[in-house]
């Protein structure tokens, strides 16, 4: 991609000509209405509580309630959840009837404009994707005269419909969080100058914190005899996740292999996904994976449970934009074997981890053969994934951002 496009730097050194002011109000947006949680919640989370609150007040609005906006709440941060605002705005887009068509889309951009105004709000930051927003807060945000930008968190792919494509380039400002989304960025018309380059990062030691439990006391609770290689894979249940890659690696090792190793799925799978999940049930009983694999479904004790394995794996087959959990299990000193596409790419190096090419199951099994049989090169490998880490710290993913606001909120 062009040079001209760098890394968001730090935060800025001196804020001169800024004057004394309330903090600037920004409206923080997580759209997902899927049911699930997931790594964008969680960027959202970091950024509003460590957002500098002389300069910068959260609020943060959600299209569902979540474990994030409770924990958001206790933290003392402005929390609004649209749940059955955006079911009533979805009943009417699905009637699909003529006379509802002016309230189905100019009614949700009346209801932001009322919002904007009302909670005071200086800036929008839709933490998704320049997909989400574009036909309500986008429009919103003009009449009101405040600036609109998006994260690049999120499905890369343009719109097809023009003026969905027009509203999709049409964002103050993007953050896309890592080079392949800033590649596709760049393809779909922003140009250099209306990007920055944030990476999401980890509060590595407030993920570590997190992990309270002994590795022995998990490892039993999930049957796991001390001699076994554990092995996490987070990520809700769905296709382009990849659990079916895993389970197809697991039938290609050797029995001497596979009986050293129990790998734990750990994420839920909404309604949609479930015919996903049933598939994925079929294959281990067809092929004789009950006692290598456990599926636990939704889990608020992360941290404790990749704490406790030896390993983590990542295998989407779609490229991921990103992949915080790649990150967070580092921030363990965990390996790594992540896909060799997306942003694990960007983040793996062959110092503290191993990518692997997620269309051939057959190098993600001897991925797992070489790290099952050589404990030295696991320890060196989560080694050297605790000084990699440091470079994906959730500090900097601040300063990067509010360097956005900034560049945007100066007087």
């Amino acid at each position: 991609m062009p040079d001209t496009l760098r890394e968001a730097p730090g935060r800025p050194t001196s804020y001169a000509g800024v004057p004394a002011r309330r903090p600037r109000r920004i409206l923080l947006l997580e759209a997902n209405e899927d049911g699930t949680v997931g790594g964008s919640h969680q960027i959202l989370y970091d950024v509003a509580i460590g957002m500098d609150r002389r300069r910068y007040e959260p609020v943060a609005v959600f299209y569902q309630e979540n474990v994030f906006a409770a924990r958001l709440r206790e933290r003392g941060v402005e929390v609004h959840v649209f749940d059955a605002m955006r079911k009533r705005e979805r009943s009417l887009h699905q009637r699909g009837r003529l006379i509802d068509l002016p309230a189905a889309y100019l009614g949700p951009i009346a209801r932001r404009i009322r919002f904007l105004r009302q909670h005071r709000i200086d800036l929008i930051h839709v933490n998704n994707s320049p997909k989400v927003g574009g036909d309500d807060w986008l429009p919103a945000s003009r009449i009101v005269g405040i600036p609109c930008i998006a994260n690049a968190v999120g499905d890369a792919r343009g719109e097809q419909h023009p003026i969905k494509r027009l509203l999709f380039r049409s964002f103050d400002h993007v953050l896309p969080c890592s080079r392949y989304l800033a590649d596709a960025m760049l393809r779909a018309g922003y140009t250099p100058a209306r990007m920055d380059l944030v990476y999401p990062g980890v509060d590595i030691e407030g993920f570590r914190a997190r992990a309270r439990r002994p590795r022995e006391e998990v490892r039993a609770e999930l049957g796991v005899a001390p001699d076994v290689i554990l092995a996490s894979m987070v990520g809700n249940i769905r296709e382009w996740k990849g659990q079916h890659v895993v389970l197809s690696a697991l039938e290609r090792l050797a029995p001497s292999v596979r009986d050293q190793l129990h790998v734990m799925f750990i994420g839920a799978a909404t309604p949609a996904d479930e015919p996903f999940r049933r598939a994925l049930a079929a294959t281990v009983m067809r092929a004789g994976l009950e006692r290598v694999v456990s599926f636990l479904g939704a889990r608020l004790d992360v941290p404790d449970l990749v704490n406790a394995a030896d390993l983590a794996i990542h295998a989407s087959v779609k490229p991921e934009p990103f992949g915080l959990v790649v990150v967070e299990a580092m921030a363990l000193g965990k390996p790594v074997i992540g896909a060799s596409t997306g942003g694990p790419a960007e983040v793996l190096t062959p110092e503290c981890g191993i990518t692997h090419d997620v269309q051939d199951p057959g190098e993600l099994a001897r991925a797992l053969t070489r790290l099952v049989n050589d404990p030295a090169e696991r320890a060196r490998l989560g080694a050297n994934a605790l000084l990699r880490v440091e470079e994906f710290s959730v500090r900097r993913t601040i300063e990067g951002t509010e360097r956005v606001y900034h560049r945007f909120l100066a007087d």
